[in-house]
């Protein structure tokens, strides 16, 4: 074989010279990786071996591994990784290929860096096959949870995809649970002081009355609030504390409230530029539904829309005149870069430029803060991010969930199975509650019965007067319509033979309607809410006198004696065609 030539790695630009089966990359003056052997399939499988069988060259990996090389190049240099750094992940890389490749696989996984969904099936075998590895004390939890979290964090770079949203790689400590999401009160904690914050800086630097800006504090007050929702909470700027240094500070706190409220990944957030129609995107911005909206900026060749509440959206045009402020200071004017922080000379007070926020952002935020008086709670970005998906999934649903975080259905269903203890207790009481109040106990019928009126379905305590008990219910009450009453906080069942009664005689309509076969979804989803609702107060009813239960029921299911308002509803449901012919008679 012809003499292999040699590149240096990181590069600004792939070089033309580059042939993917032929080339090794310098990464020091001592170390070296050796990718091109990643285009044969049938090859050495040890670390140090070069060995290859020429014949088994295939084209997917030479077509696409360009494109690879190149990613990981401009990830490198992003992060400024050191040579050692960079070995590390070529060889886990090689490790993953060599186990991708094996003779077992009969070639499944040729393309692997060419396919986003091969991808990510094969990191959910290899993580299997990492787990058992760790299971047979062939390696141990800290070995097992590096190669898992490298090739997860490598593929995620060379797709541009979060792989992590879709497979829980091995961590270091044997925990055996995912990211639990952290505490209401901590985010809560951690939004307040970097919205008072930033707000503070506002106010100081963009000056009150004629609205120029400038590096001079406001000579009114050096006062930083360190809680929006606690007056009390304030400290003052150390006399040497300069308008620079607050700018910079109000960037870093913005940038924190929007992870924290979009729920971005930080190399999303790091990556991010200024697009040219920002401007026209704040006047009429794409909206999700009421709460969210969607800002599309640019990032890395493409456009990708976050999902923003108004924590950011109203503090977001402020933003970009601090950003303006603190290029103009540093000499910065044409940068892209959305989001930035100063760079400070060791030992020095005052920044001498700005950069794109760092890969240890998080913990130079909260040495910021701490500088000013404030103090951040320990929850990590990753913490921050499981929260915004267990949140929108509790407050919007999994599928506005998934639009919003950019993932499937499946992982949001999957990061609301991990939420805190807290969060699962709290929702299964007001479940518990909301049941107990909608059920009047008989013993309490007589008392209660001067305050409800009686309805198709049970009884109302406030007629007229709908209250949802949810504010993502799937039917709005209504007064007018049967349907809206299992989801109205007026809404109640005596556990008595009365509203017994009208409840079973209303499942037994709704289940002789005809299949709706897809023809209308939102209605099919109606159909199935208002069933399920109906189980579960029924089955709350049975417990409270089980003989008595199961007597109506056959007495409406079996005999068919329905209550007169839904033996009436009956009958003109058959004249429109509407029940099912199998139980209509």
């Amino acid at each position: 074989m012809a003499t292999l030539q040699v590149v240096d790695f990181p590069f600004e630009r792939l070089p033309d010279c580059y042939v993917p089966q032929s080339t090794i990359l310098r990464l020091s003056e001592s170390g070296q990786a050796h990718p091109y052997l990643w285009c044969y399939l049938d090859r050495g499988k040890s670390k140090s071996s070069t060995e290859f069988n020429p014949s088994s060259l295939s084209q997917a990996r030479v077509s696409v591994l360009p494109h690879v090389i190149e990613r990981l190049s401009k990830w490198c240099r992003f992060q400024a990784a050191k040579a050692s750094s960079i070995e590390r992940r070529f060889s886990c890389l090689s490790q993953f290929l060599s186990w991708a490749d094996l003779p077992e696989h009969n070639r499944t996984f040729e393309r692997v860096l060419c396919d986003p969904e091969l991808a990510l099936l094969a990191l959910h075998q290899h993580h299997t096959f990492i787990r058992q590895r760790l299971q047979s004390h062939q390696i141990n939890q800290r070995t097992a949870a590096a190669l898992d979290q490298g090739v997860v964090r490598i593929l995620s770079e060379v797709y541009g995809r979060t792989y992590m949203d879709e497979i829980e790689p091995l961590s270091t400590t044997n925990r055996g649970l995912g990211t639990v999401a952290p505490d209401d009160r901590e985010v809560a904690s951690f939004l307040s002081t970097l919205q008072a914050i930033f707000d503070s800086a506002v106010r100081m630097i963009i000056h009150a009355g004629d609205g120029s800006e400038g590096t001079e504090l406001n000579p009114v007050g050096r006062v930083v609030r360190l809680s929006s929702t606690d007056d009390t909470r304030t400290a003052i700027l150390a006399e040497g504390y300069s308008g620079t240094r607050l700018m910079e500070l109000a960037c870093v706190a913005f940038a924190g409230i929007a992870l924290a409220d979009s729920g971005a990944n930080l190399a999303q957030i790091q990556s991010f530029e200024v697009p040219d129609d920002l401007h026209d995107q704040l006047i009429s911005p794409d909206r999700v539904n009421l709460a969210f909206k969607a800002i599309k900026f640019r990032a890395g060749g493409k456009t990708v829309p976050i999902h923003f509440t108004s924590a950011v959206m109203s503090r977001l045009g402020a933003y970009l005149r601090m950003r303006r402020c603190l290029m103009a200071c540093m000499g910065s004017e044409d940068s892209p870069m959305l989001f930035m922080q100063c760079e400070f000379k060791h030992g020095a007070r005052e920044p001498v430029a700005v950069r794109r926020i760092g890969d240890d952002f998080l913990k130079q935020l909260r040495n910021k803060v701490r500088i000013v008086g404030g103090e951040l709670p320990p929850i990590t970005l990753r913490q921050l991010r499981a929260y915004k998906q267990v949140h929108v999934v509790r407050k919007h649903g999994v599928k506005v969930s998934a639009d919003i975080m950019g993932h499937s259905v499946a992982t949001a269903i999957r990061a609301y199975c991990n939420a805190q203890e807290s969060v699962r207790e709290s929702e299964m009481g007001h479940f518990l509650k909301s049941l107990t109040t909608t059920i009047v106990a008989v013993r309490k019928s007589h008392s209660v019965g001067s305050v409800t009126v009686g309805i198709a379905v049970g009884s109302c305590a406030g007629y007229g007067q709908p209250k949802p008990i949810d504010t993502q219910a799937v039917v709005e009450p209504d007064c007018d319509k049967s349907e809206g009453c299992f989801f109205c906080g007026q809404y109640r069942v005596h556990a008595d033979e009365t509203d017994l009664r009208k409840l079973l005689s209303c499942r037994n309509v709704l289940r002789r309607l005809a299949p709706l076969q897809g023809a209308a979804v939102a209605a099919d989803r109606v159909y199935v809410a208002v069933i399920d609702r109906i189980d579960m107060l029924l089955a709350e009813l049975s417990r409270s006198n089980p003989q008595e239960y199961k007597r109506i029921e056959w007495n409406v299911d079996g005999e068919g004696d329905l209550n007169r308002y839904w033996a009436v509803k009956l009958q003109q449901l058959h004249l429109l065609g509407a029940l099912d012919q199998g139980l209509a008679a």
